[in-house]
């Protein structure tokens, strides 16, 4: 992200036509899209991980425990 910022930035400062203005807020809305998909994505498998956490934390504490003694 920080290495497009600065390409846009320095693209933006050499060419300074609106077209390349309208160019620069979609692909600004295109990264802030992209963000929120990478943060999504993640978050749905950190949710099914926590689920079969709790299913296997579960399944340890109903566990009898035998006495070897």
């Amino acid at each position: 992200m920080g290495i497009l910022s600065i390409t846009a930035g320095i693209w933006r400062l050499l060419i300074p036509l609106p077209v390349v203005t309208a160019i620069l807020v979609y692909l600004i809305g295109l990264s802030f899209v992209l963000c929120g998909l990478f943060r999504i994505v993640p978050a749905f498998h950190l949710r099914r991980i926590n689920r079969k956490m709790k299913q296997f934390d579960d399944e340890v504490i109903d566990a009898e425990v035998i006495d070897a003694g």
